[in-house]
């Protein structure tokens, strides 16, 4: 069994990984803004790689949870942080796994945020896109046979002789 430093390495790493992918998203957003496509699809790539990396510590999060509450007789079904911490008697290492953990939550949140105002700039630069196609395309009226069919020479047709 690894010792609860392991943990607290892992947590730090998701912390630094999570860290990049908000410096990530601001730039994003002035991407989004400027609307360099190029630029665009190589912060989405780089983003892909560090989601991957996030997975994977992750994964080492919850499965270090998982084997300390199995060798301390521990049950549970969810492997969180909190669950783990309760049963941590040592001060120092309960108050630097509980500090790691909210510094986590907080970039975690922050990132959320960003990622919110960033998905809000792509809808309105869709809903933008789909007006100024609209413009110049415009409305063409429809013809052919149907029930949907606007009838627009009826008129003619149906004037008595």
């Amino acid at each position: 069994m690894a010792p609860l430093t392991d943990l607290i390495d892992i947590l730090e790493k998701m912390h630094e990984e999570h860290q990049q992918l908000l410096e990530l998203a601001k730039e994003k957003r002035e991407v989004l803004i400027s609307g360099d496509t190029e630029m665009l699809q190589s912060l989405l790539s780089r983003e892909a790689r560090l989601l991957e990396a996030v997975g994977v510590l992750e994964r080492e999060r919850e499965q270090f949870v998982k084997d300390y509450q199995t060798s301390n007789g521990l049950e549970g079904t969810s492997y969180t942080l909190d669950e783990l911490v309760e049963h941590v008697h040592q001060p120092f290492l309960k108050n630097r796994i509980t500090s790691a953990a909210s510094k986590l939550r907080n970039v975690i949140q922050e990132l959320s945020l960003a990622n919110k105002d960033n998905q809000q700039l792509i809808q309105t630069s869709l809903s933008y896109l789909h007006y100024s196609i609209g413009l110049f395309a415009g409305k063409e009226q429809t013809s052919g046979y149907g029930p949907n069919v606007k009838k627009r020479y009826s008129s003619m047709l149906d004037a008595k002789i």
